[in-house]
């Protein structure tokens, strides 16, 4: 799957207009799962990040669909930030795109933050994953050194939508799998 023509396609879709409406962003998830489990996994992150960014001018290139948006999805290892630049490693981060920005959680002091991170800034390094898993993404570690990161605030609203849409992944991959098992079923 080509990222940028599931977000670019999402965009002139109308759906990452009002990325607020959480059951309208999870039934889009759960559709075009069921056809992709690439295209769901991308437009749920993305929505992620886009609905995160929503109030912020750096939300415009997500809605339009001209920028990526990407999620660090372990929490095994958190980097640190300090004066609004970040350290440490982030795992499991994607999907990744030469232009593109990636929420990623750290601890400021005791702390847990929401942070925006390009992933090509002066500081970040990255170290590419191969998966056959959801052909297309790319996905990566990110090492930080003083990288630069705007503070999103506290992670759990960014962190309750990255888990339901994540979940209506799940059940579009479910819901495909029923279907095709019925299809060959009926065959026999």
């Amino acid at each position: 799957v080509d990222v940028r023509a599931v977000v670019s396609a999402s965009a002139s879709a109308g759906l990452l207009d009002d990325v607020d409406d959480i059951l309208g962003c999870a039934l889009a998830t759960e559709a075009m799962t069921t056809e992709s489990a690439a295209a769901g996994m991308a437009y749920a992150l993305h929505a992620t990040v886009t609905q995160t960014l929503r109030a912020r001018s750096d939300g415009i290139g997500l809605r339009d669909g001209s920028l990526v948006g990407g999620l660090v999805l372990s929490s095994e290892t958190l980097p640190v930030v300090e004066g609004g630049r970040l350290t440490g490693r982030a795992h499991w981060v994607g999907p990744l795109s030469d232009s593109g920005v990636v929420l990623v959680g750290a601890l400021s002091g005791t702390d847990a933050r929401a942070l925006a991170v390009l992933p090509g800034a002066t500081g970040v390094v990255r170290s590419s994953l191969e998966t056959s898993a959801l052909p297309g993404l790319r996905w990566a570690d990110l090492a930080f050194d003083a990288a630069p990161a705007i503070d999103l605030g506290p992670p759990d609203t960014t962190m309750a939508l990255s888990r339901v849409l994540i979940a209506a992944v799940a059940v579009g991959i479910g819901a495909r799998a029923l279907r095709e098992s019925l299809a060959i079923v009926q065959r026999a």
